[in-house]
């Protein structure tokens, strides 16, 4: 795995933490993630993840609380 890609899969990671851990909203997830804009942090989650961020929270919190 290339430096690039870790590093991709690390902000993923902590964008998916942060979606179903926190109330924050979308932009702040992003930056906080490290992702440098909104639009960049939507459209990588997208296609990481085959759901949009707030479908993927949506998600995961209600299969929490199952």
């Amino acid at each position: 795995m290339s430096l690039h890609a870790y590093l991709a899969e690390c902000r993923m990671a902590e964008a998916r933490r942060l979606l179903t851990a926190t109330d924050m909203p979308l932009t702040e997830v992003a930056l906080s993630a490290g992702f440098g804009s909104q639009s960049s942090f939507y459209s990588r989650f997208t296609a990481a993840n085959a759901l949009t961020p707030g479908k993927y929270r949506r998600l995961h919190r209600a299969w929490q609380g199952a």
